[in-house]
């Protein structure tokens, strides 16, 4: 079962994430709830954490620093912003930090299912790729996606790292965001 934080500096809001997803139904269960992101963080370093929902503004620590120290601790955790705010600069520093979404408050709860399948589809991956190749396989498959995407790879390197990752070079073409 996939273990999942939240972050917000209001309680109801927590309150209502409890309540208002079928967390066993995306096979999750809400770890810890909580409204102090330095009690998320603690939490973090000693308990395996797979989901981080959080705030963009909190009064203690901006959600975007708060990635960033999460994803110091635990690089491959995943990350799914819920805010009030839909100003440009808070979305790009949380996807520039990691977050795999961006929601608006209040929730549409078919949006919120929607990412957090899109979340569990790769949290499964990631899974599935540590179970068969080991934990440095996916280090190594993101050196290689990231290499590929800013041109770093010579044509040798990137067929021969493309075939070990078993990517079909003959689609019609790949989409990177």
């Amino acid at each position: 079962m996939y273990q999942v934080i939240c972050v917000d500096d209001e309680e109801f809001v927590l309150d209502d994430l409890q309540k208002a997803i079928d967390w066993f139904g995306f096979n999750m269960e809400i770890a810890l709830a909580t409204t102090y992101p330095s009690e998320a963080l603690s939490y973090i370093k000693s308990h395996p954490a797979h989901l981080l929902l959080t705030d963009i503004s909190m009064p203690q620590m901006s959600g975007v620093d708060l990635i960033k120290e999460v994803k110091r601790i635990n690089s491959s955790i995943s990350i799914l912003v819920l805010s009030a705010y839909d100003t440009f600069a808070y979305v790009r520093s949380a996807m520039q930090e990691g977050a795999e979404n961006y929601l608006l408050k209040p929730l549409d709860p078919e949006e919120l299912s929607e990412s957090l399948s899109t979340i569990v589809s790769h949290l499964d991956n990631r899974s599935k790729i540590s179970e068969n190749f080991g934990p440095a396989m996916l280090t190594f498959r993101s050196n290689f996606v990231e290499s590929w995407c800013k041109g770093n790879l010579s044509e040798e390197e990137f067929l021969t790292r493309a075939s070990m990752l078993g990517v079909n070079l003959h689609l019609d073409n790949y989409t990177v965001i």
